[in-house]
């Protein structure tokens, strides 16, 4: 099963489940149907969810805080990169796989990548 996050631009329109040769849609990520919805771009779901249940997506940023007490947490941006997915430090630009969620102890989404570019490509004015 392969599952979508759809927008138009920065607006999440809803979200799109692909199980064989059936596509499912829903608004909101819950009720699913049969009904397509109007997009431009979609993020793929990571398989991944954070502390609250809420599902990762690639163009996310997140926050991990790590099981060992000496370790910083890091704030990061979710990228795919052909069939994986990256993580990549938002201050140090330091890329990870996601093999580094097994050092985490909790994973909080933050952000949207597509909503705050200035921060992620480092343009914000001073």
């Amino acid at each position: 099963m392969i599952t979508h996050r759809l927008r138009i631009e920065d607006r999440i329109v809803g979200y799109e489940r692909v199980e064989g040769k059936s596509k499912f849609y829903s608004k909101d990520f819950y009720w699913w149907n049969g009904a397509p919805i109007e997009y431009s771009l979609r993020d793929r779901f990571t398989d991944l969810k954070d502390k609250n249940n809420r599902a990762i997506f690639e163009n996310d940023i997140i926050r991990l805080k790590f099981s060992n007490p000496f370790r910083k947490d890091r704030q990061c941006r979710v990228r795919s990169l052909k069939d994986t997915f990256e993580l990549i430090d938002i201050e140090s630009g330091q890329k990870d796989t996601l093999d580094l969620i097994d050092k985490v102890k909790t994973i909080e989404f933050v952000s949207f990548t597509f909503i705050n570019l200035d921060l992620i490509f480092n343009t914000s004015k001073s």
